[in-house]
């Protein structure tokens, strides 16, 4: 197991791995709101609009693995870029 956490920890720290920008593409427009997600559209939609950070608020997206809160992230930022590119 130690061999195992030592050779990743090699490959994390790999500069190929920082160079490669490793990107999700994520989108609001692609969101799945079905119920069993849990995830409130109302609310969504308040986040990507970023009014919490002019109130200088704190976001944390918790949740299980693997169930894509990193998505989230990307979602509520590349949706707050979008709404301010198209107001000004």
């Amino acid at each position: 197991m130690l061999d195992r956490e030592g050779s990743w920890a090699t490959i994390a720290s790999s500069p190929r791995l920082h160079s490669a920008k490793l990107r999700r593409h994520a989108i609001p427009e692609d969101v799945d709101y079905r119920s069993e997600r849990g995830l409130d559209r109302a609310l969504f939609l308040k986040l990507i609009a970023g009014h919490w950070i002019a109130a200088r608020d704190n976001l944390a997206i918790c949740g299980r693995s693997s169930v894509g809160k990193s998505w989230l992230d990307d979602t509520v930022d590349r949706g707050r870029r979008q709404a301010r590119s198209r107001s000004s």
